[in-house]
């Protein structure tokens, strides 16, 4: 599943990177004017890809928190998991966590790199 969502997001991005390379092939506009309208562009999208992430980070970390207090509520009401099974599971969300990082590393270098093209 992951790879389809990463095979779709790099679809995406290679779609962008075209569309962009063709607008600039047929520019009307001076390349100084056409700059800086990618410039602002590029800040924009930059933007709303930290928001994304943002919003993407909030809302796995909140699932994380829903499933350890549904797991506290278990032990609170006698329930008993096996310590390697509570292991396991502890082991499933650093696995969540750190796959949310790696997106962050990858989204911050994807901002770089569009930062470092910008300011060409």
């Amino acid at each position: 599943m992951r790879d389809n969502k990463a095979e779709t997001v790099g679809l995406l991005l290679t779609g962008a990177l075209i569309g962009a390379s063709v607008g600039l092939l047929f520019a009307p506009q001076s390349g100084l004017r056409t700059r800086k309208r990618i410039g602002r562009q590029a800040r924009r999208k930059l933007e709303h890809l930290d928001d994304l992430q943002t919003d993407i980070r909030e809302q796995v970390n909140g699932w994380v928190e829903d499933v350890s207090e549904a797991v506290d509520d278990g032990f609170g009401r006698g329930r008993k998991l096996s310590i390697a099974g509570r292991e396991r599971l502890v082991g499933v969300f650093d696995d969540a966590k750190q796959c949310v990082e790696q997106g962050r590393s990858r989204i911050e270098e994807l901002i770089g790199n569009c930062q470092a093209e910008s300011g060409r």
